[in-house]
């Protein structure tokens, strides 16, 4: 609770900023938009109000400029009504401005009540406030050239000596408020302006309107991936636990000093065994548990084949004298040769490595520009969690990819067969300063029935190692009698 209130004080900042930009747009523009955009344009405004409180994952704003022209003239203002009482009106149209206005007091009631809500959530913020005034105001403005589209430019002395009129009238009433005219005298004022300036909106003006709206709504759409709930706290996975058999397993002993996690799914009784479940739900590095699915995407892309996996050493000394050499996927698997996994992402693009991730759904969905560190300590994280079920994916093939690929990446982390099924997996290990600080170890046991899915992730600061998670896996897989590399 206390982190989504910081999150959310952070989210106020960022409308506060939204708001100003809003109101330095309509200024900038003000001579392109229409009374109406400038009222829509608020629009922009109650969408990124909800974004907090939204449990999806927001990357832009497809905006709402399209709309503008296409939606009914704003406003069911008591100017209106006003007018209509004194009789300026040219009666000959009533009919087609009942229905006008019985559509525009259902939008503006949805808005009324959108506002109120947002009045609830946002009550502690005094920039919110401000721009429902402004709201209110431009709503009374795009009401009142929506009458005077419809009594003609001819009538709007008249109208406006109405309006003036009944303004003064209801200055001696004692029971203002529930004559519905609100408004101060500089929001009267503003009102009387728009009328005394009024001028039938040529197809010009409109075209730069639109594009004006556009550009305001693609400025906007930046505010959004830091704004959404999501977004904000792309490092912790929110899976949906509903209706999943899910028991809490104790392996403190196992652990020891490290932090990590241990998550276990067995697909035959469809059932869970997490420890420490909050920390196997933060995403981390990958690191080098991901190559398999940079195999897969080469596979999948043609870099790559079954038959023809070979890429020749580029000649530099590295520290491990197994990748010293031309490398296959099978022997690149083997020893984890990240300089393999490196060259065949470049061969395929930051681009389709993108698109591949977005497709499959993998962990945070984030690709940084690099094809070469983006899955090491980078911007792509997963949580043992999500690990666990890209597996089963995988397994399965649910990514709909060519069968042979799956096979054959399954086939570069096959590790043991015996009595108790095939297991595949692959280790992972984070290093920073020459200290190793995050170890992986995910895979499947293969078995008659069906398979059992498996992650491990342990934390130190100098220890942990995806070795060291592979030992912590064996030993807490064969106590628990599911894996006994004896037998």
């Amino acid at each position: 609770m206390a982190h989504f209130i910081i999150r959310f004080l952070f989210c106020n900042l960022l409308i506060c900023l939204a708001v100003g930009v809003l109101l330095g747009a309509k200024r900038l523009f003000r001579r392109c938009l229409t009374s109406h955009m400038q009222y829509h344009l608020w629009f922009l405004l109650l969408g990124i109000l909800a974004v907090p409180f939204l449990p999806i994952r927001l990357s832009g704003f497809l905006p709402f400029f399209s709309w503008f022209e296409k939606m009914p003239a704003a406003s069911a203002s008591p100017a209106g009504s006003a007018a209509a009482q004194a009789g300026t009106i040219n009666q000959a149209v009533s009919g087609n401005w009942m229905n006008d206005f019985t559509l525009s007091v259902a939008r503006d009631a949805l808005v009324n009540y959108l506002m109120a809500a947002a009045g609830v959530l946002y009550w502690f913020n005094p920039v919110v406030w401000y721009a429902f005034k402004q709201i209110r105001t431009d709503r009374e403005i795009a009401c009142d050239t929506s009458v005077l589209e419809m009594i003609g430019e001819d009538s709007r002395i008249d109208y406006g000596n109405t309006l003036i009129d009944f303004a003064e009238k209801l200055s001696f009433s004692p029971f203002q408020f529930s004559l519905g005219i609100n408004g101060s005298a500089a929001q009267i004022r503003k009102r009387i302006l728009n009328i005394a300036g009024y001028r039938p909106v040529t197809v010009r003006k409109k075209l730069y309107g639109l594009l004006s709206c556009a550009l305001t709504a693609i400025l906007l759409s930046g505010f959004l991936p830091a704004l959404s709930s999501r977004a904000a706290d792309t490092d912790q996975y929110h899976g949906q636990e509903n209706g999943r058999d899910i028991s809490d397993l104790d392996l403190s002993a196992y652990f020891g000093t490290y932090e990590g996690s241990f998550v276990l799914y067995d697909a035959a009784s469809d059932s869970w065994q997490i420890y420490e479940k909050e920390n196997a739900s933060t995403r981390i590095s990958p690191a080098s548990t991901y190559k398999i699915y940079s195999a897969l995407f080469s596979l999948q892309s043609g870099v790559i084949s079954r038959e023809d996996s070979r890429i020749p050493w580029d000649g530099q000394d590295y520290a491990f004298d197994s990748w010293n050499a031309d490398q296959t996927l099978e022997s690149a698997m083997s020893d984890s040769v990240t300089w393999y996994f490196q060259e065949i992402d470049r061969r395929l693009g930051i681009s389709a490595i993108d698109n591949f991730i977005q497709e499959i759904g993998y962990g945070n969905e984030t690709v940084s520009s690099s094809a070469l560190t983006y899955w090491y300590d980078s911007s792509l994280k997963i949580s043992p969690i999500e690990q666990v079920e890209m597996l089963e994916k995988f397994y399965n093939n649910d990514f709909g990819f060519s069968s042979e690929n799956i096979e054959t990446v399954k086939d570069s982390i096959r590790l043991f067969s015996g009595g108790d099924g095939v297991l595949y997996g692959k280790t992972g290990t984070l290093a920073s300063e020459g200290r190793n600080v995050c170890g992986w170890f995910i895979g499947f046991i293969e078995r008659e029935d069906a398979p059992l899915y498996f992650a491990v992730n342990i934390q130190d600061e100098d220890s942990a190692a995806g070795a060291a998670a592979a030992e912590l896996a064996f030993s807490v897989l064969s106590d628990m009698g599911i894996w006994d590399q004896d037998r």
